[in-house]
């Protein structure tokens, strides 16, 4: 009879872990649901911060049942792949920002153009970046970029105004024809 209870003991405890760990799992599922959403709403800081919450969620299910820990090694995997996805999105924001910026330049809108690389620091500052890593690098390379090209454009728009007011002192000049 002791065996028994033993055994019954044993068994409910390992229900009881079963069942603990599951509920993590659906926990991490439903924080998961929550950074999609803010992902959605390109909210990507709440997004990857939440979606790291996800990831120490998973942390405490253990080896002991082998599907809970498949379930959660494959949600963990989600996760990584939908962290990296945001910080591609932010990258390419940023490059689209240097580029809107670029082709505002080419065509003489130097205010515009500063503008759009004014937006390339504010934007990368949504992702969280371990200095060191190629991610980061890659932001401040970005970063320093856009404050090259703002210069840069500052510089065109001074050269451009020139050539305009030295063109109209030309054609001030220039003799009229008589018609």
């Amino acid at each position: 009879a002791k065996m028994i209870n033993e055994t019954t003991v044993a068994i409910a405890a390992r229900n009881e872990r079963y069942q603990f760990q599951n509920t993590v799992i659906d926990s991490a599922l439903n924080v998961s649901k929550q950074a999609e959403k803010s992902r959605l709403e390109e909210d990507y800081a709440t997004a990857i911060t939440t979606y790291n919450q996800v990831l120490l969620l998973l942390q405490s299910v253990d080896e002991e049942f082998s599907d809970l820990s498949a379930s959660a090694k494959t949600t963990q995997a989600q996760v990584n792949k939908d962290i990296k996805t945001i910080i591609d999105e932010v990258l390419k924001h940023a490059e689209d920002f240097i580029d809107q910026g670029d082709k505002a330049v080419d065509e003489h809108r130097f205010d515009q153009g500063i503008e759009f690389y004014g937006m390339v620091e504010p934007t990368l500052k949504t992702l969280p970046a371990e200095d060191g890593t190629a991610v980061a690098e890659r932001m401040q390379g970005y970063v320093d970029q856009a404050k090259t090209k703002v210069e840069d454009a500052k510089t065109a728009r001074i050269r451009y105004e020139q050539e305009q007011a030295d063109a109209a002192k030309a054609a001030a000049k220039a003799p009229k024809k008589k018609t």
